[in-house]
């Protein structure tokens, strides 16, 4: 058994209102692993404004698979 580190980053489009969504998403892909890193902002994108959502969380990885 290893370590395996997962990043992720996700864009909702703020004019949607999807803010609650955009979290609630953000919250269960860390479940299940110690949490290292999450970063919210706001990025301006030729189309509008944009939610960013980045994490990074390390959980142990099953025997048999890379990491």
């Amino acid at each position: 058994m290893g370590i395996t580190t997962l990043v992720f980053q996700m864009e909702f489009d703020l004019q949607n209102a999807e803010i609650p969504y955009a979290i609630t998403s953000a919250v269960n892909e860390l479940r299940g692993g110690r949490v290292s890193r999450i970063e919210i902002s706001i990025v301006e994108r030729s189309h509008g404004r944009q939610l960013r959502i980045e994490g990074r969380k390390e959980e142990e990885a099953e025997k048999g698979s890379e990491t």
